[in-house]
């Protein structure tokens, strides 16, 4: 009898996996047959103007953008970024890429940048941390959008408040 239940149980994980599975290749698809239309700077500054950050964030032009994060300049078409003035690690960033494998590439390296300056932080500003392992980091098609904060909640619905 017992191990019946066992073989059951494991039938009923299994099915739960493939479901989950499914589920999520659905989503993927999804996401890749969409088109959207993001307004990079009405974004940005409307991440800027309902998330609480700590610092006071300041515009990043480009070419610094380009520079400060090491991207491809040919891959960026349209970018706002506002940065905190080093004693936090908050940022907002939109970017728009040339096409959505630029637009990986640039997830990537949003994503590496976080990882690397949680190190950097961790010796003189534990805090900043916790921002930085848990960044909010969004792809739609050729858009990325960034925002380190401690109002990931907010960020996340403004976010998706602006995205067509």
């Amino acid at each position: 009898m017992k191990k019946i239940i066992v073989l059951l149980l494991c039938m009923i994980s299994v099915l739960t996996l493939f479901t989950a599975c499914k589920k999520d290749e659905t989503e993927d698809k999804e996401s890749k047959d969409k088109s959207y239309d993001i307004n990079v700077e009405k974004l940005a500054d409307k991440l800027l103007e309902d998330v609480k950050f700590v610092d006071e964030l300041t515009t990043k032009e480009t070419d610094f953008v380009v520079q400060w994060f090491f991207l491809n300049a040919d891959d960026i078409e349209e970018q706002k970024t506002y940065m905190g003035s080093g004693s936090t690690a908050e940022l907002i960033s939109v970017v728009k890429c040339k096409d959505e494998d630029a637009a990986k590439e640039v997830e990537k390296v949003f994503k590496d940048y976080a990882a690397e300056r949680s190190k950097m932080y961790a010796d003189y500003a534990p805090e900043e941390c916790v921002k930085l392992d848990n960044p909010v980091i969004k792809v739609y098609g050729q858009y990325v959008v960034v925002c380190i904060s401690d109002d990931n909640d907010t960020a996340k619905k403004t976010i998706e408040g602006q995205v067509e």
